[in-house]
C-alpha cells in the first residue's frame, strides 16, 4: 500500500481541536478529485493516500475546513490542511474566509435519507507540548434530515490549496454537529500500528 512522502515539518500546524456542539446548524459538504498532483507527495508517511486524491470543504455555522483524502490504516481520515472561522452560506453559496472560497450550489438534483452522507473523521496536526508533531484525530457526529445534493460550481479558491477538478459529490443538510474531544492521535512518520497514542 502506498505511503505519503511528504516532509511532516512541511505540514500546516493548528491548535489542538476543542470540543464543538452545535443545534440547528447547516452542514454543507463538497468534494472533488484533483487532477494531476500526485498523492504521495501531499500526505506524510503515517498516511495512504487515496487514489484518486480527494479534496473537500464542510462547513457548519462559523467553521470550514478544508481536507485532503487519505487513509490511517485501513480507516478512511480526512488531513486538515486549512480552516476558517469566517463562513456564511446563503442556501445558494458557500462564502469561507470573507471570499477566498466561494462554491455556488444550483437547486437539488436528488433528496437523500439521513444516512445516505458521509463525514469522514479529521486529522489535525497539532503541535503537542512534550511529544513533537502528531495529527489529532476528531471524530465528527451530525444528525441531519433532509440532506439534499446538488451541483455546484467554484467561483473563487484560495490558491494556497490543490484546485479541485471533477465534483464528487455535494450535499446540504440541516441538524446538529457534535464534535468531541479527541482521544487518539499518532505521529505522522510512523503506520498507524507503530504510531498511534492516546491525548491523554
Amino acid at each position: 500500500m502506498l505511503r505519503g512522502t511528504r516532509d511532516p515539518a512541511q505540514l500546516a500546524v493548528f491548535p489542538f481541536p476543542e470540543p464543538l456542539e452545535l443545534d440547528d446548524t447547516f452542514v454543507v459538504q463538497a468534494t472533488w478529485e484533483l487532477a494531476g498532483t500526485p498523492g504521495v507527495a501531499m500526505v506524510p508517511p503515517a498516511l495512504h493516500p487515496t487514489l484518486p486524491m480527494l479534496i473537500s470543504v464542510i462547513a457548519v455555522r462559523g467553521h470550514a475546513q478544508v481536507r485532503l483524502s487519505c487513509r490511517h490504516g485501513a480507516r478512511a481520515r480526512a488531513l486538515v490542511i486549512g480552516t476558517s472561522d469566517d463562513v456564511d452560506f446563503d442556501g445558494e453559496r458557500l462564502t469561507v474566509g470573507g471570499g477566498s472560497i466561494v462554491v455556488a450550489f444550483a437547486a437539488p438534483t436528488r433528496h437523500l435519507g439521513a444516512t445516505d452522507v458521509q463525514y469522514v473523521t479529521s486529522l489535525w496536526p497539532v503541535e503537542m507540548e512534550g511529544r513533537g508533531l502528531r495529527l489529532v484525530q476528531q471524530e465528527i457526529d451530525v444528525e441531519v434530515t433532509g440532506p439534499t445534493r446538488h451541483p455546484v460550481s467554484v467561483e473563487s479558491w484560495d490558491p494556497r490549496w490543490p484546485v479541485p477538478a471533477m465534483l464528487v459529490g455535494a450535499s446540504v443538510a440541516p441538524g446538529s454537529v457534535s464534535l468531541p474531544r479527541p482521544r487518539f492521535m499518532a505521529r505522522p512518520d510512523l503506520l498507524a500500528f507503530e504510531g498511534s497514542e492516546t491525548t491523554r
